[in-house]
């Protein structure tokens, strides 16, 4: 009985739909283009009954359903002008009710789940237009809860969140499962404090989102937690002072913008804090100079709205122009020179990289090779390519541009343009607790290399009268000489860190105190030791400036290998066997514990311009 009558529901619509009268509408008066085609009923033209059809001007459906007494009924159906399905779904009252779903064009599923009243309910399910799935949740009276997972279009995990009444805390993840980003979703936007990660799991940045935009401060980190950049947003735009900085803390560029543009003068540095480049800015535009570490000017050339614009200029160090290039919205050709002024290469800049292919010139003008620029790891690499007419390479007299892969392997001993040297004097009072005091010059090639040497004055006890020692005591006094080579490292928060090496001279007098039976007085046995020893030790520098005259803190730890030659014992008293423990053990290990302090003198003026 009940399947009769669920089928006399479905086809009453249709029957009384046969009863009505047909109306058609067309997009045009000459009635050559179908727009809608439905039944109304005889006895009320105004009443929708019956099917319903709508149609684009190329004549394909573009939806059909069915009308009850001028509410919309049962499945409905909707259609893209190529024929695909676009979606689908129950209707009743005018409102959807029940199971939608939607369709990518290529007849994927885009979504799916259940609408009542226009309110999404339960279940739903989003996926990429592959037919992957993109995210899985449920929603209560359309908005988000509980909770939701998000998905990649290779399938992996992509995020997950945690919903009530449409706002939640959102997690997103790498393909291997480590955090990306974490933060507060509210009405579907980025809100509140947002942190995101590297993969390794160190901070990259935070900062605060307002309706999905940035806003206020936000500061930005290297992977090794020092600070990159900071400033602040204005509606997702950088407006305020923005400060950059080297991987040593040093700052690279600061200066002010406003809503994403710079504003007034902006300063740029190389990493031992000399002035690589100016400019002054009027919303983005403006006059840039860049220079040598020397000082001396490298490139100058107009910006606008943040690109470069109109002639550039390009100088070597010795003063003579290296190339120009003309711009247009960032884009330009260059013409290099060699220094006696003839054209050694041609090409393409763009927002500052080197784009195609580049022609290399001989003196006599004539095109001897080309070359392509592609960048790794945001350094150049040069790809040559072969010359046109088959011209040899060897004793020509031109020069590719300098731009090289830069090597991520140290090098202490290889010099570089930005070396700043300096002498340190210091001095070690904390050893005299055990006996030496040292005294110490280092000539010092900040973040590179060390060579110092130092002076040892041995006494023990240091401030001891040995007129005054009684029996039982010892002492001993000498001096003694150090060389010690130190390999440093880039600044951080905890100094320069550096490993090091030394080799070592001492001379020193032993004495040992005793009572003499025969005697009845204290009387004293002396012993010469003379030793070289070893030494491997690790430290860190602390600099109160780190490219200027200042203070300097140095702390170190290792361990000395000394092996020592004994001279004859002078004995005043019985006891020739005194010195035994020390002779028969000519091999010894000890500590290196260093705290020093000092103060640095530079020996190479830094050339900063001011504005």
């Amino acid at each position: 009985m009940k399947t009769v009558l669920s089928i006399i529901l479905i086809l009453l619509p249709v029957v009384l739909s046969a009863q009505g009268k047909e109306v058609k509408v067309y997009y045009d008066d000459e009635r050559n283009h179908l727009k809608e085609r439905y039944f109304v009923k005889d006895l009320d033209p105004s009443i929708l009954y019956g099917t319903y059809e709508s149609y684009y001007i190329s004549g394909e459906l573009k939806s059909k359903g069915q009308y009850v007494n001028d509410e919309t009924y049962g499945q409905w159906k909707y259609y893209y002008e190529t024929g695909k399905l676009k979606m689908q779904g129950q209707l009743k009252d005018n409102s959807n009710h029940g199971l939608w779903s939607y369709y990518f064009e290529n007849g994927e599923l885009r979504m799916e789940g259940k609408i009542y009243e226009g309110l999404r309910q339960g279940n739903w399910k989003y996926f990429f237009e592959t037919g992957v799935l993109k995210s899985d949740g449920e929603y209560v009276d359309d908005l988000k809860s509980g909770l939701w997972t998000y998905y990649s279009e290779n399938g992996d995990l992509k995020a997950k969140a945690i919903y009530k009444n449409g706002d939640g805390v959102y997690k997103e993840f790498y393909s291997n499962g480590n955090l990306r980003s974490e933060g507060f979703i509210k009405d579907e936007k980025s809100d509140s404090l947002w942190k995101n990660y590297y993969q390794s799991g160190a901070i990259k940045s935070k900062g605060q989102y307002s309706e999905g935009a940035k806003e206020g401060n936000w500061v930005y980190f290297y992977e090794d937690g020092n600070i990159s950049g900071e400033g602040k947003y204005l509606h997702n735009l950088n407006h305020g002072k923005w400060v950059y900085y080297h991987p040593n803390g040093q700052v690279s560029a600061e200066g002010a913008e406003r809503e994403g543009k710079k504003e007034g003068y902006w300063k740029l540095y190389f990493e031992d804090g000399q002035l690589k480049g100016e400019g002054v800015y009027d919303a983005g535009s403006g006059e840039y100079k860049e220079f040598y570490e020397s000082g001396k000017l490298k490139v100058k050339g107009a910006v606008v709205d943040g690109k470069s614009e109109g002639r550039w200029e390009y100088f070597y160090e010795s003063g003579e122009k290296e190339g120009e290039a003309d711009f247009q919205k960032g884009k330009g050709q260059f013409t290099g020179f060699y220094r006696n002024g003839d054209k050694k290469m041609l090409g393409t800049i763009e927002d500052g990289v080197k784009t195609g292919t580049w022609e290399l010139y001989d003196h006599e003008g004539d095109v001897a090779g080309y070359y392509k620029p592609i960048y790794e790891d945001y350094e150049p690499l040069l790809r040559t390519a072969k010359n046109p007419n088959n011209k040899t390479n060897e004793n020509q007299q031109y020069n590719k541009p300098d731009y090289r892969y830069k090597s991520k392997s140290s090098s202490y001993f290889k010099s570089r343009n930005n070396d700043f040297p300096t002498l340190i004097l210091q001095a070690n009072p904390f050893n005299m607790l055990f006996g030496d005091l040292q005294v110490s010059l280092e000539h010092n090639i900040q973040q590179r290399i060390g060579y110092e040497l130092l002076y040892h004055t041995f006494r023990n006890p240091f401030f001891a009268n040995s007129l005054n020692l009684r029996a039982g005591d010892n002492f001993f006094e000498g001096f003694g000489f150090s060389f010690r080579q130190r390999f440093y490292h880039k600044d951080t928060k905890v100094g320069m860190p550096y490993f090091g090496h030394s080799i070592s001279y001492t001379n020193v007098d032993r004495f040992k105190y005793y009572e003499d039976n025969n005697q009845n007085e204290v009387v004293s046995a002396k012993m010469n030791g003379q030793g070289v020893r070893y030494g491997l030790l690790v430290g860190s520098r602390i600099l109160q400036n780190l490219n200027d005259n200042g203070f300097t803190f140095d702390i170190n730890l290792g361990i000395n290998f000394n092996y020592y030659f004994y001279g004859a014992v002078k004995n005043e008293g019985e006891r020739n066997e005194i010195f035994d423990d020390l002779i028969n053990n000519p091999f010894r290990v000890q500590p290196i514990v260093g705290l020093s302090f000092g103060y640095v003198f530079k020996l190479k003026n830094v050339k900063t311009l001011n504005p």
